[in-house]
């Protein structure tokens, strides 16, 4: 499951990068966890490397299934394997974190390997729900704790300091994209359903 933190601090990464910003570091943890190091100048690229995460794992989770949905399953696991190899070498600097992507990439190595249809589809589907449901899920966690623990809400926390709204709103919006993204990849994965969930 750590594949969700993976994609939400290379969402920060990458918008610091756009920002003309600097990356120092990021830390993957065996609680799921994560942390990005970045420099940027000004409040305004501050505040969206902090808000970048969140939409940016639940955008990745929908594309990736827009792929298998239209059978491109090798090219899906060639996205995510891009981003192990790119936070691999530019980012990831704890023992965990490195041991945790070298892990990923020997595995899809693997299914790669076995040449079966069955075998990719099952693993990218596997991966897909995965970071689909650890998206959606994180919202709401980060939700709780920044009404018990504000200081403690990550993202939500940094996002309150630029900005001086409260954490939980923060949280609130982060669970509304995050929301959206997910009702947008079930109707598209799922169509027969897509009435039911209709606003």
């Amino acid at each position: 499951r750590v594949i969700n933190t993976m994609i939400h601090e290379c969402g920060h990464a990458f918008m610091a990068l756009f920002l003309s910003g600097e990356v120092v570091k990021i830390n993957l943890f065996s609680d799921m966890s994560g942390v990005t190091v970045t420099k940027v100048r000004g409040k305004i690229p501050r505040l969206l490397v902090s808000f970048a995460g969140y939409p940016f794992s639940a955008l990745i989770a929908f594309i990736i299934f827009y792929l298998i949905k239209d059978e491109y399953n090798t090219l899906a696991l060639v996205v995510l394997m891009l981003f192990a190899v790119i936070s691999l070498i530019f980012f990831v600097r704890n023992f965990y974190g490195i041991f945790w992507l070298i892990m990923f990439l020997i595995a899809g190595g693997v299914i790669v390997e076995l040449d079966s249809m069955k075998i990719l589809n099952a693993w990218m589907i596997f991966l897909a729900s995965l970071l689909l449901t650890d998206a959606f899920i994180s919202g709401f966690i980060l939700l709780k704790i920044s009404i018990q623990n504000p200081t403690a809400a990550g993202d939500a926390a940094n996002l309150k300091k630029e900005t001086l709204i409260p954490a939980w709103i923060w949280s609130i919006l982060f669970c509304i994209i995050n929301g959206y993204f997910a009702y947008l990849t079930v109707s598209m994965t799922f169509p027969p359903i897509q009435n039911v969930l209709k606003f």
